[in-house]
């Protein structure tokens, strides 16, 4: 099985085709090997920088997760789904601002590499122009996130040492 995969390094989005070895059915991306160091394969890729918007392309590359600040998540328990109660959060990771919702089932059973925000909101600049794209989630690489802010809370400079439960919620 292949899937549509969107990523977001320091200094590009990265774009194409997860392979059938790194994708998990019935979820475009299988957070689990997130956790991992295995290399993720890719194929038909876009690599779009954030200094000037130029894009480059490659019939295939493979990527560390730790290299990837955040990652899209296509998550189907939320399409359509009651809003509840949840803790809201602003992350900053290098360049990218992201809003959303601190999606804790997601995140407690995971180690610590990834952070999973739902319903979120990301936002860079790319050429001088702000940028923003709203998904179904984003799965935050915490070894970079700068801060975060919850649910009106104050910053926590500290982040990448706390633990989704000592998140207000």
């Amino acid at each position: 099985m292949q899937s549509r995969f969107t990523a977001y390094a320091g200094d590009c989005r990265v774009s194409g085709t997860l392979d059938a070895a790194s994708a998990a059915a019935g979820d475009p991306l299988d957070a689990r090997a997130l956790e991992e160091d295995t290399p993720l394969a890719l194929t038909d890729v876009v690599l779009e920088r954030l200094d000037d918007g130029r894009r480059v392309t490659r019939n295939t590359i493979a990527v560390s997760p730790g290299d990837l600040f955040a990652v899209e998540r296509s998550s189907p328990t939320l399409r359509g789904a009651p809003r509840r109660r949840r803790s809201r959060v602003h992350v900053q990771v290098g360049p990218y601002a992201i809003m959303g919702e601190l999606d804790e089932r997601a995140t407690a059973p995971r180690p610590a590499r990834m952070l999973a925000v739902a319903r979120a909101t990301i936002s860079w600049v790319r050429n001088g122009q702000i940028e923003m794209r709203e998904v179904d989630g984003l799965l935050v690489n915490r070894a970079v996130v700068d801060w975060v802010v919850a649910d009106g809370g104050g910053r926590d400079e500290g982040y990448p040492a706390v633990q989704p439960s000592a998140l207000p919620g």
